[in-house]
């Protein structure tokens, strides 16, 4: 009985995340905020005529990532969603990721949504919000 709570110990030693193993996490999600911030703020450069809010991305540059564009207003969604001005964000956001070596192979999903829808459901709070 010893010997098994010996290797139960063990395996559970095993799997505890070591300080070099959070030093690596923390390393690798500065990068992830790093990479997202240079990104939406070169949308914001690339598009300054658009009725941008806000952008916010999630995800793993170079994989997977998700972004959800704020316009000012609910109108503006349709508006932007006619004339085309969310594609452009749609692919100013791509090429943010392209400009990237580390990011080249991004997809990317993106969803349109408004301030003003924020501010009706959550009072202006982005992070109850997008909870």
């Amino acid at each position: 009985m010893t010997e098994e709570i010996m290797r139960e110990r063990e395996r559970h030693a095993r799997s505890i995340p070591t300080d070099e193993d959070f030093a690596k996490a923390h390393t690798a999600m500065d990068r992830r905020l790093r990479i997202f911030a240079e990104v939406r703020d070169s949308v914001f450069e690339m598009l300054p005529d658009a009725p941008l809010h806000e952008l916010y991305l999630f995800g793993e540059p170079g994989e997977e990532v998700f972004a959800r564009v704020f316009f000012e207003t609910e109108s503006d969604i349709q508006v932007c969603n006619k004339c085309g001005v969310s594609k452009h964000v749609h692919d100013a956001i791509l090429k943010g990721f392209q400009k990237r070596e580390d990011s080249l192979n991004t997809t990317l999903t993106t969803e349109y949504d408004s301030h003003e829808n924020v501010q009706k459901k959550c009072n202006g709070d982005y992070f109850k919000y997008l909870k």
